[in-house]
């Protein structure tokens, strides 16, 4: 259990970040899969302050190398400077129970008798979250897609066992959705 409520955060320059949910309410004592599933940032920001920053972007780093991890208090909820292909990159360590695979966008070219001309060969695939952890958040995962701030997607035939996260700035400028199966990653960026 998490408490859902109004969190301020000093920041470097003196400052204060004080993170709001969504619907402008907080909701008390509740599950943080409860946070994840209905996107509670005040409960989320309260997890991730008790975690730390330093091993919260580590994690980041772990899965996307090379990507400059601001660390800030709002990477908590997803702040981070990414391409659509680098979110699919990052989810797809979800998708395969915490291995790491690099994206490729062509995996068989054929000519018109059906022969090989050239086919891509995978690469490695590379460990970068305990699996365990990943099956507890992907069970959650779930529960954005039929209960939670995605549960809009099923009427446009969304099927059941589709693990997704939607994501929203401040302003309403940038809203995401990340969904996933075992088999494939799909970003989606307005």
């Amino acid at each position: 259990f998490i408490e859902d409520t109004p969190v301020k955060v000093t920041l470097e320059d003196g400052t204060f970040w004080e993170p709001e949910n969504f619907d402008k309410k907080s909701h008390g004592r509740i599950m943080i899969r409860d946070a994840l599933i209905h996107s509670y940032n005040q409960a989320t920001v309260a997890m991730g302050l008790e975690i730390g920053l330093p091993p919260f972007a580590e994690e980041i780093r772990t899965i996307l190398p090379g990507i400059d991890v601001e660390e800030t208090p709002s990477l908590f909820l997803g702040a981070l400077d990414c391409s659509p292909l680098e979110v699919a990159m990052l989810f797809s360590a979800f998708a395969n129970m915490g291995h790491f695979v690099e994206p490729s966008c062509i995996r068989t070219i054929l000519n018109e008798n059906g022969t090989i001309l050239h086919r891509e060969v995978p690469s490695g695939r590379t460990q970068v979250l305990d699996p365990s952890a990943v099956y507890l958040i992907n069970s959650v995962l779930i529960e954005v897609v039929t209960s939670g701030t995605a549960r809009s997607a099923q009427m446009y035939g969304i099927p059941e066992g589709i693990c997704g996260k939607t994501g929203t700035t401040n302003d309403l400028r940038d809203s995401w959705f990340v969904g996933f199966t075992g088999d494939v990653v799909v970003a989606v960026w307005l």
